[in-house]
């Protein structure tokens, strides 16, 4: 029932950069939510996110725009091991910002080590939007994250109490190259039969055979997704975009037959969820 899901508490497994978190409570205002992540850089920013004072953020803002990226920087930030939970914060938020693809557990700059590509290690460090994206999430999400943890999913999901449940693991063969954690078919297929004690779920995924095998008594989404500059916040010299590349998605559900409300959130911002990046 409508009434019922307006007071959800959700779950966002896998909350990375944040995406989803900031499109589900944007659009779902009465939604509390508990994140989690295997990431410690993720983290520590969401970790700095909850707690920040003003002044932490005025600090924490001035820093983004004294800051130009290099690939010297680009090394030195990604070998740092910051104790203060601005410097966590803040070295997640650069890594995301110049790495390819936007992950943070694996050393891939933005443009290669030798910056010889079409884009540099810079090109979507825009301190301006960056600082007025983080302002429109904190607006979202203020007073509405009760819990912070940092677990793998398997081991969160054997007790856990959710309304709804978003997972968002890393591509299965890329787990250990670009996240740091050991997510493959084993711990997918593990995942699955966690999820058979909970009622409302949704999974995004990468389009693969043995995916849809694991799935295969779910109700399985195909989702062509179109990138391109504009939506990555990329764009080549000059300003033209880049080259558009395609992609399928798969989009996993799980919920009641009567109750819509999962699959309306999955429907609507699953093209956006897959190009975020940092609030």
């Amino acid at each position: 029932p409508e009434a019922e899901a307006s007071t959800w508490i959700v779950l966002d497994g896998f909350v990375g950069g944040g995406g989803s978190l900031v499109n589900m409570a944007k659009d779902f205002p009465h939604w509390k939510f508990q994140i989690n992540d295997q990431n410690s850089s993720v983290i520590g920013f969401w970790e700095f996110f909850n707690a920040a004072t003003d002044k932490d953020w005025k600090k924490f803002y001035s820093r983004i725009e004294d800051t130009h990226p290099t690939l010297g920087l680009y090394d030195e930030i990604f070998k740092s091991s910051p104790r203060s939970s601005i410097d966590k914060a803040f070295k997640m938020l650069f890594l995301n910002k110049t790495s390819f693809n936007g992950v943070v557990g694996s050393k891939s700059p933005i443009g290669g080590k030798k910056q010889n590509t079409k884009w540099s290690v810079d090109v979507r460090w825009n301190p301006k939007r960056i600082i007025s994206n983080i302002e429109k999430s904190r607006k979202y999400l203020e007073g509405r994250i009760l819990s912070i943890t940092q677990s793998d999913i398997n081991t969160l999901l054997k007790n856990y109490v959710a309304d709804f449940m978003y997972l968002d693991p890393p591509y299965l063969e890329y787990g250990k190259q670009w996240y740091g954690i050991d997510f493959g078919i084993n711990e997918l297929k593990t995942m699955r039969n966690n999820l058979s004690n909970y009622e409302r779920w949704a999974v995004s995924i990468n389009n693969a055979d043995d995916v849809v095998e694991v799935f295969s008594e779910d109700k399985i989404i195909k989702m062509d997704i179109t990138y391109t500059a504009k939506s990555a916040h990329v764009k080549k010299r000059g300003g033209k975009n880049r080259e558009i590349e395609k992609s399928t998605e798969l989009l996993v559900f799980r919920g009641d037959k009567n109750d819509t409300k999962s699959e309306l959130y999955t429907r609507r911002h699953f093209k956006k969820d897959l190009a975020s990046r940092i609030v």
